[in-house]
């Protein structure tokens, strides 16, 4: 859901983007620590285990056989976001604030 979520955003910046008339054709990247769902949208084949998923929720994989965005995946401990949205050990968010220029705790 997340994930859908964030291809959606992308989605509309790039149209906010091309109404400007700020080309750019660059391919950018996302990156997600749910290794089954960047499977799901890249792979063609429809698995048994996959009947559940509504038809809204393909449409990163729309997306990604249109070329319009790329998945990429990463570590739980290297997902910036977490910082915000989970409560992580000491390490990792200290790891998290490096990242992201600040000082540790």
């Amino acid at each position: 859901m997340a994930l859908k979520e964030a291809v959606k955003e992308y989605i509309y910046l790039i149209n906010l983007l091309k109404g400007l008339d700020i080309k750019n054709s660059k391919l950018y990247y996302l990156f997600t620590d749910n290794q089954p769902a960047i499977d799901l949208a890249k792979n063609l084949k429809h698995h048994a285990k996959s009947k559940h998923i509504d038809i809204q929720y393909h449409y990163i994989r729309e997306k990604v056989l249109e070329g319009l965005i790329n998945l990429n995946y990463t570590t739980s401990e290297e997902q910036l976001a977490d910082i915000l949205t989970k409560s992580l050990n000491l390490n990792t968010f200290n790891t998290i604030l490096q990242y992201l220029g600040l000082k540790n705790i």
